[in-house]
């Protein structure tokens, strides 16, 4: 007997492509939504705008030519991972209208300075940095001034812009 040209297709290679074809369908109802849970937390935090205005209070709560120490908490979403810090700033207002708001991590190493108001400079203790009540680097290791925040004032409000 020889074998003919039928177009017949066999019971096996009927049943073959049948769980083949299943089985890629249940693939893609399953994977798809998947694959959108397991990555759509990394596009929504490219995505969201992590930077964010905090209220510092009332213009009139600051002394003048004196930097204040203010803290604001910063909650930062990377993926899954969600991280809250506190950023500490030095708020001066030299006329009680307008406001520099400055980093208290000294830019030589990111030790943390600190306000001598006895002698009227923010100090690094790490290697003895010294910045002016403006935040510019006077003396020591330090390569430029302190950095810098915005602010804006709004209805007689303290803001200060923060980046996530």
């Amino acid at each position: 007997m020889s074998k003919s040209n039928d177009p017949q297709v066999s019971r096996r290679n009927f049943l073959t492509g049948a769980i083949v074809a299943v089985g890629a369908f249940i693939g893609i109802v399953a994977g798809v939504p998947a694959t959108g849970m397991i990555i759509s937390p990394a596009i929504k935090s490219m995505e969201k705008a992590t930077a964010k205005w905090f209220a510092l209070g009332s213009t009139k709560s600051f002394k003048i030519g004196e930097p204040q120490t203010e803290r604001v908490k910063v909650v930062r979403q990377l993926g899954w991972r969600r991280h809250v810090s506190t950023e500490t700033m030095f708020i001066l207002t030299d006329d009680g209208q307008n406001f520099i708001a400055m980093s208290d991590v000294c830019t030589h190493l990111g030790c943390h300075v600190r306000w001598l108001p006895d002698k009227n400079v923010f100090w690094c203790p790490c290697h003895n940095g010294i910045y002016d009540k403006h935040g510019k680097n006077i003396s020591g290791p330090p390569p430029r001034p302190l950095d810098r925040y915005k602010v804006k004032v709004d209805n007689g409000q303290l803001f200060v812009y923060v980046e996530g």
